[in-house]
């Protein structure tokens, strides 16, 4: 089975997905060059790796030059499916034109987080366009698949749980010492 697997951000999870899912599949993964450059340490060999230049959202024009050329490399590949991590609107607006493979999105949120001012911008009849061309989901958790299915409409047939994998350099070991006054904060 050949899968081009296409993200956006979030390279290191990325990475490290492609790799997993190399071990049962051709993968071909499509990053952006700037952002997935320090993670290419967690890609395994098996993957090929296809960098992508990533205009700024608001840079219409070369933002349409660069999704051409990433529908058009995904055609050449050919593959059996298509993988994509998260959203991306311009990605979704060239959706149609792929519309000949299937498509799985890994939905990390339903909504765009409320600080997330570029996310914010992005109209969700967009967004909800692209989670309904896919032919499968996958969220991380029950309370995501029933978002997803009672706020987005998506057939609860469709939709795959698949725990998210944990991150970070795993030779740090899990020995963590509490310190007083330290707070941690994701956000």
């Amino acid at each position: 089975m050949k899968v081009v697997f296409i993200a956006f951000d979030s390279t290191e999870l990325s990475n490290r997905l492609a790799s997993a899912l190399a071990e049962h599949a051709q993968v071909t993964l499509m990053l952006p060059r700037e952002q997935s450059e320090p993670n290419l340490g967690f890609l395994s060999p098996d993957v090929s790796y296809r960098p992508f230049h990533r205009p700024r959202l608001r840079q219409a024009f070369r933002q349409i030059r660069a999704i051409a050329r990433i529908v058009n490399d995904i055609r050449r590949l050919d593959p059996d499916v298509i993988h994509m991590q998260k959203w991306h609107l311009w990605f979704y607006l060239a959706l149609p034109a792929l519309s000949r493979f299937p498509l799985v999105i890994s939905i990390h949120d339903p909504f765009p987080h409320l600080g997330d001012r570029g996310a914010m911008k992005t109209p969700r009849s967009i967004i909800r366009f692209g989670y309904r061309r896919a032919t499968r989901a996958i969220v991380h958790n029950n309370d995501m698949r029933r978002i997803v299915v009672d706020e987005l409409g998506l057939s609860p047939e469709s939709i795959d749980i698949v725990p998210l994998i944990e991150r970070g350099d795993a030779s740090l070991g899990v020995d963590i010492q509490e310190r007083n006054n330290e707070i941690l904060f994701f956000g």
